[in-house]
């Protein structure tokens, strides 16, 4: 399985799919939109791992999805979705036209569009530069959302303080997202450790001005789940690839557990994914 790049499709797939079928509940379509969704955060924050989380729940209910894979050193998305683009190249020469192309049908076509870029880069900081990135969409009638992966580390909130500063990219659906699954077993509150981190004045700021935050339920199984290169769903349902065996009763338990709780976790930004 590969990743895709915009010669390949000369038209956006309209609706990217699991690698398997997700197997999930369909949902209620409304009126909505299209949707601008960033990724936001650190590499090994867990972007890739929400970012399939959304797109299963967008595909069993047959909303349109396009995913713009940037992340130029660690390109996993192709194991998990088909129909991910990504740049011919990681040079910012490339990476950039790219982008700008994706974006530009967007505005055109009405899809909804996750861009997911790899830790640290700053082209999504420069096109809000040089674009005033946030008010050109809104007035094109795109809705922006930006999802920010936080660690229990204060250092995880350096990306988020550049494009909150003069509000550079700071759009209305901002969720500062902590992430349980990065927290050391061992602990006897999740809320403690990640207290630095949301004492912090730029936790807090982005707070004051509307930001949401979430905590992202921990899924014990994931690294079984990654090694399958499987849909949550299907791993729940005891299906297995790469001729492992299928996870045990109890792991699928626990993921079962895990999408319900993903539910109850996101159902205040519910209208802002696909």
């Amino acid at each position: 399985m590969r990743s895709s790049t915009l010669e390949d499709h000369p038209v956006p797939k309209q609706i990217v799919t699991p690698a398997q079928d997700a197997g999930l509940p369909s949902a209620q379509e409304g009126p909505a939109p299209a949707l601008f969704i960033v990724m936001a955060g650190r590499g090994g924050t867990g972007k890739t791992f929400l970012l399939r989380w959304i797109c299963e729940r967008a595909v069993s209910a047959g909303r349109a999805l396009v995913i713009a894979d940037g992340d130029r050193t660690n390109r996993s998305l192709p194991n998990f979705l088909t129909d991910v683009l990504a740049p011919p190249g990681a040079d910012d020469a490339i990476v950039w036209p790219w982008l700008e192309t994706i974006m530009e049908r967007m505005l055109v076509e009405r899809f909804n569009l996750i861009l997911d870029l790899g830790g640290g880069d700053l082209i999504l900081k420069q096109m809000a530069i040089d674009l005033a990135l946030h008010a050109m969409l809104v007035r094109e009638g795109i809705a922006p959302v930006i999802l920010h992966m936080l660690t229990p580390e204060v250092e995880s909130l350096g990306y988020l303080a550049s494009l909150e500063a003069n509000s550079l990219f700071a759009p209305e659906r901002t969720a500062l997202i902590l992430n349980e699954g990065l927290v050391p077993r061992g602990y006897d509150s999740d809320e403690a450790i990640f207290a630095p981190v949301r004492e912090h004045p730029v936790f807090k700021a982005a707070l004051r001005r509307g930001a949401m935050p979430i905590i992202m339920p921990r899924l014990g199984p994931a690294l079984a789940i990654n090694a399958r290169h499987l849909s949550f769903a299907n791993a729940a349902a005891g299906q297995t690839r790469e001729r492992l065996p299928p996870l045990g009763i109890f792991d699928r338990h626990r993921v079962a557990r895990w999408l319900e709780a993903m539910e109850k976790a996101f159902a205040p930004v519910t209208a802002w994914l696909p």
